[in-house]
């Protein structure tokens, strides 16, 4: 049984951090491309225009550093909270089941 539900949890896991994932790389692209833009149609000399470039780029790095971070810890919270109220599930279920083995026992040996 516990084998039935680690597949039910990497699937929800797997689905949900790849469209967490698809949402976070479409954010990141759309920024690359309004800053480029930006970038491209601002009146200024070479020198400064690499500099604001080189200057975007780190900063969307660290952007993404820090994205993929919360990403991270969201999906560890996510999987912690849901295999906790699967396996709490699980337990409840085990214990009704005995207790209805128990009483259909009960009912039968009278």
């Amino acid at each position: 049984m516990g084998d039935k539900n680690d597949l039910i949890l990497k699937y929800y896991i797997m689905k949900t951090a790849k469209n967490i994932g698809l949402l976070a790389g479409l954010v990141a692209a759309g920024a690359v491309v309004g800053a480029a833009v930006g970038l491209l149609f601002a009146p200024d000399n070479g020198k400064n225009t690499r500099k604001k470039i080189a200057d975007g780029t780190k900063d969307i790095a660290e952007d993404l550093k820090h994205s993929a971070n919360d990403f991270k810890r969201t999906v560890e919270d996510g999987y912690r909270t849901f295999s906790t109220k699967t396996k709490n599930a699980l337990h409840r279920t085990e214990r009704e089941a005995e207790e209805l083995a128990n009483n259909m026992k009960n009912h039968t040996t009278v």
